[in-house]
């Protein structure tokens, strides 16, 4: 019975609001952005006459100078859940350029009505996706370099004067690590590169963070930048934000999409009476868990898979139970149950929205939900199930703790920056914890907290020497976990210790203790006992149901 589970990018939710639809035409939105570029576009072509259809259409353009391409699209109207479901992928060139699908929707369409779509857009750079880590750090370091705190080392780039930290630059740069020009106080100069292309260079080696340039020529600078320099994930954007929709394609794609003039003659748009918006309401991250089974429980049997553990405190656990046949038993009723506990999310910083199960990829289906926070338990029945199968949930993820969120950055970053505190790539601090001595960097400690901050801009004999005592009381495996937070915005283990948070409000981490108080607290048992008594019962209220029919 095993089991895989993975982030896997995230869903954006759009509303498609319109009124006073025409009975025969087209209708489509405005361009909606993705990371500051134009990349999706709605419409709706109707058909009138004794035959009367709706086909609703998705297209997406420029996804693919992201780094991300589209792997489904949900589609529901409100008012009308028999028509919830996904869109059809109906064409795509062999790079995702372009992305088209669509939905026929055969309904009697009101004077206003809704629309809302799920863009489940997933990642297509390696080490390039969205991570959980706190958004206050990757701020705070670029913030240090553009104000030249703790800098020391300068670039020259035309008129241009940037300052930055020898040890970030080493640490994620392996050209510059064996570089002969870092030199505390130098000045490198840079030529033949414009500022522009300089400065998202350098703030991706901070951040991790990069953003298409719409300037002619920019994109390609930073690539020759990213490649001078070694950094893979730069490269690999910047090789995708270059290239271009080119002609073969996009007639290739117009054709398959089988134009029909006599319906659109000319560019859709809105007749006169007709209005529509296109609003952006909110977004989950996917946690996508996959159980692979072989056999089919029987004699009221339940199958369970391995625990799949998330985020050091969270855990998913999924279940397949039999359905014995009863006297109530009929054709309609369901031979198995499909289960999927999720338990102490609320000490990851994070809860569930809903849940969508697929079976061997395909028959789509919403869970239903019982339980909060300490135990989410999600069912489902199931007829006529042929194994081995794969089961696949969609868990759709929020963020509950301030400036703890996912982001889209470089996971090298974290990597490159954490092996900068283990080498000790020119250490400028040491702290002293009880017998161990942690080598350090000022500008890392300074920017995450306010203590350190102002214990480095007075003249103390701590920050005169670079030596600091920490307090006897805390451990030092305590005081290493303290500073991989500070180093990488994240923990790689559970925040639920209190020394940690001790630590956290010692030296005012404000996001390392809004995480730390949260998976302190305690398992609210009437929750608990809610979902378990929920669990037990469903299978004696299916009973009761199927009886009444």
């Amino acid at each position: 019975m095993d089991g895989s589970c993975r982030e896997s990018g995230r869903i954006l939710i759009y509303h498609w609001k319109f009124k006073n639809l025409p009975v025969r035409g087209s209708i489509m939105t405005e361009m909606a952005e993705f990371q500051g570029l134009k990349a999706f576009r709605f419409a709706l072509k109707r058909v009138g006459g004794q035959d009367s259809k709706t086909v609703v259409y998705f297209i997406c353009t420029n996804l693919f100078k992201t780094g991300f391409k589209i792997a489904k699209v949900s589609l529901k109207i409100k008012g009308k859940p028999d028509l919830d479901g996904h869109m059809h992928a109906e064409r795509h060139d062999e790079l995702d350029h372009l992305q088209l699908f669509i939905r026929q929707v055969d309904c009697d369409w009101q004077k206003q009505e809704t629309i809302t779509f799920g863009v489940h857009v997933v990642e297509t750079v390696e080490h390039y996706h969205y991570q959980l880590s706190d958004v206050l750090f990757t701020e705070h370091l670029w913030t240090a370099a553009q104000n030249k705190l703790w800098t020391d080392i300068e670039f020259s780039v035309k008129n241009h004067i940037y300052s930055a930290h020898r040890a970030i630059l080493a640490a994620r740069s392996p050209t510059l690590f064996v570089s002969e020009s870092l030199i505390e106080g130098s000045r490198i100069k840079i030529e033949h590169t414009d500022p522009i292309a300089f400065e998202m260079f350098l703030r991706f080696l901070y951040t991790g963070i990069f953003k298409v340039n719409n300037r002619r020529g920019i994109n390609e600078e930073v690539l020759q930048l990213a490649e001078r320099y070694q950094l893979s994930t730069l490269k690999s954007l910047c090789q995708l934000a270059i290239q271009d929709i080119n002609a073969n394609q996009l007639t290739s794609f117009a054709m398959a999409m089988k134009p029909d003039f006599e319906i659109c003659p000319k560019k859709p748009q809105l007749k006169e009476k007709t209005e529509a918006q296109l609003f952006f309401q909110k977004y989950y991250a996917v946690v996508e868990c996959v159980w692979r089974v072989e056999a089919l429980p029987d004699d009221d049997q339940v199958f369970t898979s391995d625990l799949l553990h998330f985020r050091n405190d969270g855990a998913f656990r999924a279940g397949l139970a039999d359905h014995p046949v009863t006297k109530h038993s009929t054709l309609l009723s369901p031979q198995h149950f499909l289960y999927l506990a999720c338990s102490h999310l609320e000490k990851t910083g994070t809860s569930i929205s809903h849940v969508d199960s697929y079976i061997d990829g395909v028959d789509c289906c919403r869970m239903d939900r019982r339980g909060e926070k300490a135990l989410y338990i999600f069912g489902r029945e199931l007829f006529d199930l042929v194994v081995p199968c794969a089961f696949r949930f969609d868990i759709m993820i929020k963020e509950t703790v301030e400036n703890y969120r996912y982001q889209l950055i470089d996971s090298l970053r974290v990597i490159d920056l954490w092996n900068m505190f283990q080498l000790e790539i020119l250490t400028d601090v040491e702290f002293l914890v009880g017998e161990k001595t942690f080598a350090a960097h000022r500008v890392i400690i300074a920017t995450r907290s306010p203590v350190f901050a102002t214990l480095f801009n007075t003249s103390t004999v701590e920050s005169v020497t670079g030596k600091i005592r920490i307090d006897e009381a805390f451990a030092p495996d305590v005081f290493r976990e303290f500073l991989f937070f500070l180093y990488t915005g994240t923990l790689q283990v559970s925040a639920n210790c209190q020394s940690l948070l001790k630590m956290a409000e010692r030296y005012q981490v404000e996001t390392l203790i809004q995480i730390c108080r949260m998976a302190s607290e305690e398992i609210d048992v009437e929750e608990i006992s809610t979902s378990l008594i929920w669990l037990c019962s469903l299978k004696i209220k299916m009973q009761s149901r199927i009886s009444f029919r």
